[in-house]
């Protein structure tokens, strides 16, 4: 069974979790989070560092998808960014983040979000426990 985690969101805002992630990714990356975006993959430093390294190399499947976004918020000192920086040139779905943010809850761990019309289907934060699983059930591998 693979493991999934759905954001419970606690703010005080009026706002949906689609709207807040929407709004967060707009303002600290300038994407325009569009009807035709299925999953925002998340890599970051965070968490099972061997987990990170084969996630930064399964993501690169998703360049250029226009269904995926990949975002990573990483500085490249545990992990290579080197496949990302160089899509960032030439890729319009690819986004590496210039500064880390661990404040931003949408970015701050290694993970897949799915979005499924307007809202935060399912969240699958990739763990070492779980990563078989996870990995299959994202990348088919």
């Amino acid at each position: 069974m693979v493991a999934l985690f759905f954001f419970c969101g606690c703010s005080g805002t009026s706002q949906s979790e689609y709207e807040q992630l929407a709004a967060a990714l707009q303002r600290e990356y300038d994407i325009e989070l569009g009807v035709e975006v299925k999953r925002i993959l998340v890599l970051t430093e965070e968490g099972c560092p061997n987990c990170n390294i084969y996630f930064a190399k399964a993501v690169t499947q998703f360049i250029d998808d226009p269904n995926a976004i990949i975002i990573a918020n990483a500085s490249g000192s545990r992990v290579d960014l080197s496949a990302l920086n160089q899509a960032v040139k030439t890729a319009n779905n690819v986004y590496v983040a210039r500064v880390y943010n661990k404040g931003n809850s949408f970015v701050n761990e290694t993970k897949v979000i799915y979005l499924e019309k307007d809202k935060i289907d399912t969240v699958i934060t990739i763990n070492a426990r779980e990563i078989a699983r996870q990995f299959n059930y994202i990348f088919g591998e």
